[in-house]
């Protein structure tokens, strides 16, 4: 415009232009946001399939059980291939179920092995490192009953319902 000629004053000398109008043009004008959130999405992502890695596809298994040495009056989380009953402190440790209804936490029942399943057990987590029986083995490996009681049962009892409370939610260490 030459210096003699009138101003332009169709356009407000107020009025501003945004640097970018649209998503390309942020990423052009700071290219490293973009780099920044690529990174931080390959990384949550690395981090999450590594967390859930499992070869065969199932979602990973809790790595301790609940025991007890008392019938179920307490009971204490330790690693979740024990073959069941093993002694702690002079006592012989069974499996236990434990349960929560509304605000009470206590086990519903408890589990052993059979002689077989103990036979089956220790063979099975000599091989493969954790406690798992064949199918074909049904009822035969295992033992369970409610704290108190003193026969063993081949099938566990199921939960143990209150009338006006919410069904028991199982609890895990």
């Amino acid at each position: 415009m030459p210096p003699w000629s009138a101003p332009d004053t169709s356009q407000n000398c107020f009025h501003m232009e945004p640097p970018f109008k649209t998503l390309r043009g942020l990423i052009d004008s700071h290219p490293w946001l973009s780099t920044t959130g690529v990174l931080v999405t390959l990384a949550f992502a690395l981090a999450f399939t590594l967390h859930n890695f499992n070869t065969d596809g199932r979602p990973p298994l809790e790595s301790k059980s609940f025991y007890s040495i008392d019938d179920g009056r307490s009971y204490f989380a330790d690693d979740q291939n024990k073959v069941v009953p093993f002694i702690k402190d002079g006592k012989e440790a069974v499996r236990a179920y434990v349960f929560r209804t509304g605000d009470v936490t206590s086990v519903h029942y408890l589990e052993r092995f059979t002689p077989e399943g103990i036979a089956l057990a220790g063979e099975s987590l000599h091989k493969t490192g954790e406690i798992a029986f064949d199918e074909s083995t049904g009822s035969r490996v295992r033992e369970f009953k409610r704290p108190g009681e003193t026969s063993w049962q081949s099938q566990p009892p199921g939960p143990i319902l209150q009338p006006g409370m919410p069904p028991p939610q199982w609890v895990t260490p």
